[in-house]
């Protein structure tokens, strides 16, 4: 699969065939930010059973945010079946196809959580050459720096009693604003997570 092809079909859609009163509808499904989170978060619990409500309770989301989120994650090929999560399409498209989806939005220095290269996963393992710091921004936090939107709004309210979401979710930063070499720790290490699981 090109780039090209991943970035059109996955952050467009397919389009779906719907019926309404014998008629076709044909209504494309945008991916939104939110779905890879949501994505993430299923992964997360591993082969345990999960529920819509735990996953929007975990991720401050609403049941039907989820339930939309994943229609539009099955349609665009990264869950299929009884929601299961394709770790073959979805690595191609963290990789290769995010960074264009939803590019990086920075804003001024703010207080925050770190995030990216600035975050304690990367810190030790690789030196940067950024000499910025890059934080979601949230009054609660302890860090300073750029911000950076987060995917969704809600992710540094849970994301630091969250681990592995916060893990994943700052490799995945770094796919999306980290230089070459940062960039690819980062994918050796979102390899390791989505192959564990």
């Amino acid at each position: 699969m090109s780039v090209k092809f991943a970035v059109k079909s996955i952050c467009e859609s397919q389009i779906a065939n719907r019926l309404d009163k014998g008629k076709k509808k044909y209504i494309m499904l945008n991916m939104k930010p939110q779905d890879v989170v949501i994505i993430i978060k299923i992964i997360s619990f591993m082969e345990k059973k999960w529920r819509m409500i735990d996953v929007a309770y975990q991720i401050k989301l609403s049941s039907s945010e989820v339930n939309e989120g994943i229609k539009r994650l099955k349609q665009s090929n990264l869950i299929y079946g009884e929601n299961k999560v394709n770790f073959i399409n979805l690595q191609e498209f963290l990789f290769h196809g995010l960074k264009y989806c939803f590019p990086v939005k920075i804003e001024e220095n703010s207080r925050g959580i770190a995030t990216a290269h600035s975050s304690r996963f990367m810190k030790g393992y690789i030196d940067s050459y950024s000499d910025s710091n890059y934080v979601w921004p949230y009054e609660y936090g302890e860090s300073y720096g750029l911000s950076v939107k987060p995917l969704y709004k809600t992710v540094p309210q849970f994301i630091e009693n969250d681990e592995f979401m916060y893990k994943t979710l700052a490799y995945i930063d770094v796919l999306r604003l980290g230089r070459v070499r940062e960039v690819e720790y980062a994918q050796k290490q979102l390899e390791k997570i989505l192959k564990s699981e």
